[in-house]
């Protein structure tokens, strides 16, 4: 083996080890960051998750699930502040990286996609519930069952927007 082949290889050895020790690191600051956010305001939150997804998100791609719990973190501290357009552009983000990592037909993704319809719900955009709520069905009910406490508020939702049982429609 030529040296320079020796040299290039132990250097990406190197660079391999640097880039999981560094993921290892996001990955602990995570911890301690979810639990530093329980203890503050959202906005303090918000600060604290938008820095570290800037730190993340220079290493790591967008789909990677340390993202989407970032993204699902700022959703939730969006949602607290009563923010829902915002809160549902993150969770996109998150649901996004749980497809990727779950696949497209798990629980999971019909969790996220289930919380997502609710914010576009509350967020007063019909027309994006409305688009999500089939996908959250299909797999929940693929999952859960029809009699699942999310199929019935998903129902509930679409009932709701559609101005079925009598109820003014806000499309």
């Amino acid at each position: 083996m030529p040296v320079h082949s020796f040299h290039t290889a132990k250097f990406l050895v190197m660079l391999i080890a640097i880039i999981i020790i560094i993921i290892i690191i996001c990955c602990g600051m995570f911890l301690r960051l979810q639990s530093m956010v329980l203890c503050v305001s959202s906005d303090e939150a918000l600060v604290l998750l938008n820095s570290a997804s800037r730190s993340a998100g220079s290493l790591l791609s967008e789909s990677h699930p340390l993202l989407g719990e970032l993204a699902d973190a700022r959703a939730r501290a969006h949602a607290a502040r009563g923010d829902w357009r915002r809160a549902a552009t993150q969770l996109k983000l998150s649901t996004v990286a749980t497809e990727v990592q779950y696949g497209g037909r798990s629980l999971e993704l019909g969790r996220q996609l289930f919380k997502l319809a609710q914010l576009h719900f509350n967020g007063g955009q019909p027309a994006d519930a409305l688009a999500v709520i089939p996908r959250a069905q299909s797999l929940l009910l693929l999952h859960c069952g029809p009699h699942c406490p999310e199929m019935h508020e998903l129902q509930a939702m679409e009932e709701c927007l559609t101005g079925q049982r009598g109820r003014p429609t806000l499309l």
